[in-house]
């Protein structure tokens, strides 16, 4: 018996399955040289054991040293990275939030500062380390300050027209009538 049921409505139905003993089936084949092709095709797609070794293990090293913009003014970004073999999974401590943001990958790591402020200036490292050895690289970063920034127009008169401009009343715009 089986039962389909719904929401709105249900069916029941039920059947009688009467199994025999295998007297009556024909376990010869028809075509012999069918089934020998048949049992080719299936033992070309079992294939032997596939094992890998396990690495042996090695220090830690710098394929690329860590790299980056190194001089800024404030407010802008600066991007870090570096390639370290062997690979492995990264266990990293960093203070990440809205204006850093690490990135790990295979080979890579990589460290994103965004709006930049004179605070950020100072030494980055990346170290790396395993149970054999460790290796670090380090890099300095410089913020410039927005103090050192000229702010004064280099055009005065450009300024002046373009503070007049911006000062004007919006003048009504003629519609387009569409008929």
């Amino acid at each position: 018996m089986y039962k389909a049921s719904n929401l709105v409505d249900e069916a029941v139905d039920t059947c009688i399955l009467k199994v025999g003993d295998g007297r009556g089936i024909l376990q010869n084949t028809h075509h012999p040289e069918g089934l020998q092709k048949i049992r080719e095709l299936e033992a070309e797609g079992q294939s032997a054991r596939l094992e890998i070794e396990e690495p042996i293990p090695t220090a830690p090293r710098f394929i690329t040293n860590l790299r980056g913009t190194t001089e800024i003014y404030e407010g802008q970004t600066s991007s870090f990275e570096a390639q370290v073999e062997p690979i492995h999974v990264f266990n990293s401590i960093i203070m990440v939030s809205l204006c850093f943001t690490k990135t790990e990958s295979i080979l890579l790591t990589a460290l994103d500062i965004t709006h930049a402020v004179p605070e950020d200036a100072g030494e980055y490292s990346v170290k790396a380390i395993n149970n054999l050895d460790q290796c670090v690289y380090s890099i300095s970063l410089r913020v410039i300050s927005r103090e050192n920034i000229i702010t004064e127009s280099q055009r005065p008169e450009d300024l002046d027209k373009i503070r007049q401009l911006q000062a004007r009343e919006p003048t009504d715009v003629p519609r387009l009538k569409i008929k």
